[in-house]
């Protein structure tokens, strides 16, 4: 009898991890084309952030706090997709999905939206600057229409 040789097992795939603050920190021009923001605003970003998504590289394959923020941003500000993200930096889908997922949840901290989010519909003149605001920006004639 005639026994197929079983064959080998693919290797598994080895990610090399990408950090954009030194392969692109040249060209200020490319980090903000990547990720909407300078190097300086992706730290302001990260130190926000940081505090919530939890201790990182207490393993060696841990992701970087300022990684993550750069992955959660580029791929919510670029419409971009996770495989694409992840192999732009050096990851599998699925831990870009866990970091967009963890980076969201810091982004909704209550503490962060109150410091950034203001909304009072309950203040006439809160309300009234807004639609001023909103009829200049839409450049209609009448801000009017917006208050009923």
């Amino acid at each position: 009898m005639l026994y197929a040789a079983r064959e080998r097992r693919r290797p598994n795939v080895r990610y090399v991890r990408v950090d954009p603050r030194r392969s692109l920190s040249a060209n200020q021009a490319l980090v903000r084309l990547r990720y909407r923001f300078n190097d300086a605003q992706l730290d302001w970003i990260t130190e926000k952030l940081a505090p919530m998504l939890g201790d990182d590289l207490l393993e060696p394959w841990a992701i970087s706090k300022r990684l993550q923020v750069a992955m959660g941003i580029r791929y919510l500000c670029t419409n971009s997709h996770q495989i694409v993200v992840g192999d732009t930096l050096g990851c599998s889908q699925k831990t870009v999905s866990n970091i967009v997922g963890r980076v969201i949840e810091a982004l909704n901290n209550p503490e962060l939206v109150r410091q950034f989010i203001v909304f009072k519909p309950q203040c006439p003149e809160w309300c009234r600057r807004r639609a001023n605001e909103f009829a200049r920006i839409g450049k209609f004639i009448s801000e009017s229409w917006i208050l009923t």
